[in-house]
């Protein structure tokens, strides 16, 4: 099968990125020859190697510019890229993924067969000058359907953009099978993230917890690696106002990010808004106990006081106390890692993500 995967709206290192690189290797293995069509500035030497070796064609558009982030400018954007670009390149299925829910929705319009996968989830509906967003679902027929990348984004999606749940099909992100080599030996008290420092992650509560436990345990290292130049500059900023250089290190984004995974005792992740963080997937995968948010789809991964903890977002004394309770505890340390990478295996995996699409795939061209 011809695959186009159109990639819109995702920033090199994030999560929207991870995706996408593993949906290009998925259609490989799967057997399907992949177009790949991108804005202009959005390719990178690593992508343009990945699709080199799978040897996928990239088309590039142009940018869309801000005026046409506007759900109404954005319809029209849509229909320039359908028109000059889509019809240009032969397809059996499109294949979206996006970082706005509504990027791309146009292509709902047409009778090609599409899916559209929602690496975001809504957080309100649409305002009453865009109220025409709502008539989207109307076109919905048995050879489209939204994926979701949790339970809790599907039922955002219905709730917000009034799709049926009848075309919502939730697929978990997956990690890469690596993770599940990983022998960590907690040896040393270091505290890990992953992921760019958006206010998203909340990386004031983050800076926060980790001045609550270093004061209890001042050993304790606290690492996150991911971050954009301008991004750790501002947290070093706080650091050293809080006096924490010891202790707290910022690291820019690096495709090995494996040592620190293999390095650490526990992910501590306290993010407001968080959809299915692959990072944490990974974490569980390497076998650590993660601390976490009780906030989108976190707690379809980690099981409170079974895989990890989960905590309000805000809550820094209960992050800090769980923490601190992993870090003097080596037993509940293996426990609750073991757990984490059982759990990883039996729902986060790429074969079990292989054989969702797989089933979606069937489904949509036999329809």
């Amino acid at each position: 099968m011809n695959i186009l995967i159109i990639a819109d709206f995702y920033i090199y290192g994030g999560g929207t990125f991870s995706v996408l690189e593993k949906i290009i290797r998925m259609h490989n293995d799967m057997g399907h020859k992949t177009e790949l069509l991108i804005e202009k500035n959005k390719t990178t030497t690593q992508l343009n190697f990945l699709c080199k070796t799978y040897k996928v064609n990239i088309t590039t558009y142009p940018v869309r510019k801000l005026i046409f982030e506007n759900p109404l400018f954005s319809i029209i954007y849509e229909l320039f890229i359908y028109l000059f670009y889509i019809r240009n390149i032969s397809y059996d299925l499109i294949f979206v993924t996006n970082g706005v829910c509504y990027y791309f929705m146009t292509l709902l319009f047409f009778k090609n067969p599409i899916v559209l996968l929602m690496n975001a989830y809504p957080k309100q509906g649409f305002s009453l000058k865009y109220k025409f967003m709502y008539l989207f679902p109307m076109f919905m027929r048995s050879n489209k359907m939204i994926i979701t990348v949790s339970k809790y984004a599907a039922i955002q999606v219905s709730k917000y953009l009034g799709f049926d749940n009848s075309n919502i099909y939730t697929i978990y992100n997956s990690f890469n099978p690596i993770y599940l080599n990983l022998n960590p030996k907690y040896n040393k008290n270091i505290v890990f993230t992953a992921g760019l420092i958006t206010a998203d992650k909340n990386p004031d509560v983050w800076l926060l917890v980790a001045e609550n436990v270093c004061k209890y345990i001042p050993e304790t290292k606290f690492i996150w690696v991911g971050g954009l130049t301008e991004q750790i500059k501002r947290m070093e900023d706080k650091v050293r106002i809080k006096g924490l250089e010891n202790n707290v290190e910022f690291i820019e984004y690096t495709y090995d990010i494996i040592p620190y995974y293999n390095e650490s005792k526990v992910y501590f992740q306290p993010s407001k808004n968080e959809n299915n963080s692959i990072a944490v997937i990974e974490a569980m995968a390497a076998g650590l106990p993660c601390v976490v948010s009780n906030v989108g789809g976190m707690t379809e991964s980690v099981l409170n006081n079974k895989t990890g903890f989960v905590c309000d977002p805000n809550n820094v004394s209960e992050f800090s106390q769980n923490i601190i309770k992993v870090l003097k505890n080596k037993n509940l340390v293996i426990n609750m890692g073991n757990k984490g990478r059982d759990r990883a295996k039996n729902i986060f995996s790429v074969k079990v993500q292989k054989l969702r699409f797989n089933n979606l795939y069937s489904n949509i061209i036999k329809n």
